[in-house]
């Protein structure tokens, strides 16, 4: 339907109405097939729908920042599958760009592999049956650098564990795990003052 009032031949002049349901259908075809697709073909995310209840008020949202916390978001999804010890579904860790690995049926495959579900049938599944991969398996350079005092890979599990205490959105993961990673050298440098 959406595709359909874009090409549509409105003849020269459109009414008011034809214009306010043309950019509505233009917001969501760009949106589900350009700036932020989903994994079904087809298939519109409903998170920006209020922004285009109003036509008029679509340029008053903040498509670029949407844009960029969905993008934040898969890549914050992608860091945690590819952290994890996933068996199997494991990658090697010398392709590049590692979002080329991800499939959408690899990613549902990962995400089951690393899912929690529980006995009854009135509680949700949960994350985090898997645990972290040793340093070597990670393709990140991040993962594989380790001192006596502090381990990152430590650090990202403890960042994934308060994430997920605190309820936040998992792009808050990678910040709280550089301030969990910083601390104890920023501690000892101030100390020494």
């Amino acid at each position: 339907m959406v595709k359909e009032v874009i090409v549509k031949d409105y003849g020269g002049v459109m009414s008011a109405r034809e214009q306010d349901a043309f950019k509505a259908a233009f917001v969501v075809y760009v949106m589900s097939t350009l700036l932020v697709p989903g994994a079904k073909h087809d298939y519109a995310g409903v998170n920006y729908w209020n922004a285009i209840v109003d036509p008029s008020k679509i340029s008053c949202y903040d498509w670029g920042d949407y844009v960029v916390h969905r993008l934040m978001d898969a890549v914050v999804k992608v860091l945690y599958l590819d952290s994890m010890d996933l068996g199997v579904w494991n990658m090697e860790p010398k392709f590049f760009p590692r979002i080329r690995c991800f499939s959408a049926d690899r990613i549902r495959s990962m995400i089951l592999a690393d899912t929690l579900f529980p006995g009854d049938s009135y509680r949700l599944p949960e994350f985090g049956k898997s645990q972290l991969r040793k340093a070597d398996g990670v393709p990140y350079v991040w993962a594989r650098m380790r001192s006596e005092q502090f381990k990152l890979a430590s650090a990202w599990e403890a960042a994934i564990c308060v994430s997920r205490t605190l309820l936040v959105p998992m792009e808050a993961t990678g910040p709280i795990f550089f301030a969990i990673a910083v601390f104890p050298h920023l501690y000892m440098f101030l100390r020494s003052y």
